[in-house]
C-alpha cells in the first residue's frame, strides 16, 4: 500500500528517500543523544545508508505487491 504524503500548514511527512541521508543520519544518529530513540547505538554513516537503502526498497516491493495485488 503506498502511503500518501500527509501535509499541513507546517509540516509535510512522507516516505523517505535515499536522498534524505544527509538528513537522516544526523538527526537519528548524530544529534539524538544514544538511547533516546531505540537502544541500538547510533549507525555510522555507512550503516544508517543501508537501512535507508532498505527502507526505500521495501516500499517499492510492496507498491509491486499492491501492482500485483497480492
Amino acid at each position: 500500500m503506498r502511503v500518501p504524503a500527509l501535509e499541513t500548514e507546517r509540516l509535510r511527512i512522507r516516505p523517505l528517500e535515499s536522498s534524505d541521508l544527509d538528513a537522516v543520519h544526523p538527526l537519528l544518529d548524530v544529534d539524538l543523544p544514544a538511547g533516546e530513540a531505540t537502544t541500538e547505538p547510533a549507525a555510522t554513516r555507512d550503516e544508517r545508508r543501508r537501512c535507508l537503502e532498505w527502507t526505500v526498497l521495501s516500499y517499492e516491493q510492496e507498491l509491486v505487491k499492491e501492482r500485483q495485488g497480492i
